[in-house]
């Protein structure tokens, strides 16, 4: 066989860990099931239809369950319906009554068939008819950024990469706003779905409420391009539009109305930064010998990286890696401490979506970025839209983060940019900058309550323990996934909560602000500054061979309370912690089998040992490579 022919081969053989349990969201919560009105609102009493919402199709809405009644107890006929994206619909037989007050209600869908419990209820007073709409609003592209973000889906939740995002800006027409809660939404990219969001997501300010990422992994107003993956990342299956020029298309629906809404259009253009390469240089001794690799997981991935091929030459990475791979490049253990990436001003961030709607008591705003950098917080600004400067106490907060301290409780319906400088500086590269604009929301009442926290049966698992010379290493043992469900009342401010897990009375983990979001997912971590997963509990059983025991081994084997403890930046009111018990057991280890007799090997064969970010590199890499034979 050719010596591309055993590169091909050994590239073929290095095969990823199966991932421990797909990514799955929080259990069902009546949260996540609700009527998109306010309580005690006006509702026009022309309005087509009213709805009862589901994030995403689960839990579906029995549309049978749901009834209208007056004040009085009176029922109101209506006709009922299942409506889209699993919510359900209720039709007035006729326009409700100007003055009257109504009880809308339905099942909670989190119920068994067999359960019982009190239903979900809205009350509202009908309004005047008001003319269904026929105008939507406008629709803008602002300017393309490039940066870190995460792409959501597949078995890890979501996986950071960089990439170029546009933000798309919605301003609804004065006459659709009265209908807003009962409007659902699809957005279209060159003719093709690309975002959905359910009756009542998007406000008054044309902003979009916070969404159960893991059901909707697009956000309806952002559009992006991954360029690369982050570091220590598995390549998404989703990679985002193309680079070049597209047109975004908005459909609004109201629902049941016979006044169909004209769908707006935008062009926005989405391109990656070109990389410069660095020269790698090649091994002396290159004979026939098959291949092989052994050593920390990030040694493959570093190399590709550092060869400039994470981005578009697909054809000259092929042939350099089956160079590296077929040529009998074996990657050593890495003599040095494994240390992160250099400091990098694009992954300083605000924890929130730009455009979002802020409570205007929130009581900071922060902007994070690396336990290995940090912000300098003389360095932020608040600024209105047209400019001015909001006057706000700057204080270094946890995980080095900067924390901005608002001297008095923001404006509701103004717009404001949160502003970062001279990010990185004092590292050798030019220092960055970073804004988010936002608009502040009505207040909202602090949250006095935290939460749920269960303990999820133990598992066999194999998974790297991170740290160390190896930055990872493969191990055998059992694990523990703790289940969050935050407070409803919590909701609105997590993007400015931090997080703090201990076993026992002792830290495990910790997670920045912003990292746990609305359904309890946490997001993917920089494992060189947090090693440990914040809901995640483990003991290490066995090392797998070839591989040196790390000297992280996890929890002791036995009984174990987790504490969980989330902190509000700079509220009075502190967050109550939630404890669970859990149970860690090693199998009873089973006697050895003899050894038997080695095939013989004609040294071609090819063998992968070290961490398992040896293939999560090569793949990541291999995958982003196939982007560019996109037709």
């Amino acid at each position: 066989m050719t010596r591309f022919g055993w590169s091909a081969l050994c590239a073929v053989a290095v095969l990823l860990a199966p991932s421990a349990e797909a990514c799955t969201s929080a259990p069902c919560s009546p949260w996540w099931t609700r009527f998109p009105l306010p309580k005690d609102t006006d509702v026009p009493a022309n309005v087509p239809a009213l709805v009862m919402v589901s994030p995403g199709g689960w839990p579906i809405v029995d549309a049978q369950t749901l009834r209208l009644r007056t004040e009085d107890g009176t029922g109101v006929e209506a006709a009922l319906l299942p409506g889209p994206l699993g919510s359900g619909v209720l039709v007035p037989a006729a326009p409700l009554v100007p003055g009257t007050r109504y009880h809308l209600e339905g099942r909670d869908p989190c119920l068994g068939e067999s359960e019982e419990g009190p239903p979900e209820t809205v009350t509202f007073t009908a309004g005047p008819a008001a003319a269904l709409p026929a105008a939507t609003g406008t629709l803008q592209a602002g300017q393309e950024e490039h940066g870190s973000f995460q792409v959501w889906g597949g078995g890890s939740c979501s996986v950071g990469v960089e990439g170029s995002q546009v933000t798309l800006a919605f301003t609804p027409a004065p006459e659709l706003v009265p209908f807003l809660p009962w409007v659902h939404w699809t957005l279209e990219v060159d003719g093709k779905p690309w975002a959905t969001a359910p009756h009542g997501a998007v406000d008054s300010a044309g902003t979009l409420g916070m969404l159960d990422r893991l059901r909707f992994p697009h956000a309806l107003f952002s559009v992006y391009s991954v360029c690369e993956t982050v570091p220590d990342q598995q390549a998404p299956e989703d990679l985002g539009l193309e680079e070049g020029t597209h047109v975004a298309t908005l459909r609004p629906v109201l629902e049941q109305s016979g006044t169909p809404l004209p769908p707006l259009e935008v062009s926005f253009k989405l391109t990656c930064m070109e990389k410069d390469p660095v020269p790698v240089p090649v091994p002396n001794d290159s004979q026939d010998k098959g291949c092989s690799q052994t050593g920390g997981g990030l040694s493959l991935l570093g190399a590709l990286a550092a060869l400039g091929l994470w981005r578009r030459g697909w054809k000259q990475g092929v042939a350099v890696g089956a160079f590296l791979v077929g040529g009998g490049l074996a990657l050593p253990p890495s003599a040095e401490a494994c240390g992160g990436p250099v400091c990098d001003f694009r992954k300083v961030h605000a924890p929130m979506l730009t455009g979002a709607a802020v409570p205007a008591n929130v009581p900071a705003l922060v902007v994070v970025s690396s336990q290995r950098y940090g912000v300098d917080s003389e360095n932020l600004r608040l600024r209105t839209e047209d400019g001015a400067a909001v006057e706000a106490t700057l204080l270094e907060g946890p995980h080095r983060s900067g924390v901005l301290v608002p001297a008095a409780p923001l404006v509701p319906g103004t717009h404001y940019r949160l502003e970062a400088s001279n990010l990185c500086g004092g590292y050798p590269q030019e220092p960055g900058t970073m804004e988010t604009s936002f608009t502040a929301g009505p207040e909202v009442a602090l949250p006095a309550a935290s939460g749920t926290l269960r303990a999820d049966p133990e598992k066999d698992a194999t998974f790297p323990v991170w740290g160390g010379s190896l930055c990872s290493v493969d191990v055998e043992g059992r694990t523990v996934t703790l289940g969050f469900t935050p407070a409803p009342e919590l909701v609105p401010f997590l993007p400015w909560v931090h997080w703090t897990l201990e076993v026992d009375g002792k830290p495990w983990a910790t997670a920045q602000h912003g990292a746990v979001d609305a359904a309890g997912n946490v997001m993917p971590p920089d494992r060189f500054a947090y090693p440990h997963d914040l809901l995640t509990v483990y003991t290490v059983c066995n090392v797998l061979p070839n591989q040196q025991a790390p000297s992280d081994q996890g929890l002791a084997p036995g009984k174990h309370v987790a504490t969980l403890r989330p902190v509000l930046e700079q509220s009075g009111t502190p967050l109550p912690p939630l404890e669970v018990p859990f149970e860690l057991k090693c199998p009873d280890a089973a006697p050895e089998a003899p050894d038997s007799e080695a095939p013989d090997s004609d040294d071609r064969g090819c063998t992968q040992a070290g961490g398992s970010l040896t293939a999560f590199g090569l793949l990541a890499t291999l995958r982003l490579w196939r982007r560019t034979m996109r037709p």
